[in-house]
């Protein structure tokens, strides 16, 4: 996978992890996601820097083909700045009502303690590949929008970072329009 493909294929997980994993309480249909990143060695911006960079620096007709390739992916990418970025995604009807672990989000992953409320959902991981542990928690606001807080802890170059990822959702309509469901999605 050429470095362009693995920028692309980042920002997808990044875009749709968060609402695979409050789907059990999120209404199906069109979702603008919100994410930004922050760490304290500040590799974690550089990543997202450099390929927002790539994406914004390809030839008009690469960039339309990665687009549409995302797209096929069922995430149309919105705007970005540094260490922020915003997407549309389709959750469909099975989606929603499915319930994500760590091990099904972050392959490598395990729950190590969850919780569940009528507001809430608070998740605890450790990652053998590349090892690194954490935590999410994801309030809802109604079935039409959350917020979610993770803080991952892992090294960097053999030093302790401690990235923070925070986001929010808000559905828009049942329909997804153009932005197609995911490959795989239930």
């Amino acid at each position: 996978m050429n470095l362009l493909s693995r920028s692309a294929a980042c920002l997808l997980t990044l875009a749709v992890s968060a609402p695979a994993a409050v789907a059990q309480s999120i209404r199906p249909g069109l979702w603008e996601i919100q994410r930004s990143t922050t760490s304290t060695s500040g590799e974690a911006e550089k990543r997202m820097s450099a390929a927002q960079e790539r994406m914004a620096n390809l030839p008009p007709e690469k960039r339309k083909l990665m687009e549409e390739r995302m797209a096929r992916s069922g995430v149309q990418m919105g705007s970005a700045s540094a260490g922020s970025m915003s997407a549309r995604v389709c959750v469909t009807p099975e989606m929603a009502r499915h319930d994500e672990t760590a091990e099904e989000l972050l392959p490598g992953c395990q729950t190590t303690s969850q919780s569940r409320s009528a507001s809430g959902v608070k998740l605890a991981f450790t990652c053998t590949n590349p090892r690194q542990s954490g935590e999410t928690e994801i309030s809802y606001q109604g079935p039409k929008a959350y917020s979610m807080r993770t803080t991952i802890h892992k090294d960097v170059n053999g030093k302790p970072d401690t990235v923070t990822k925070t986001g929010s959702g808000k559905w828009i309509s049942d329909d997804c329009g153009s932005v197609t469901r995911m490959p795989g999605q239930r």
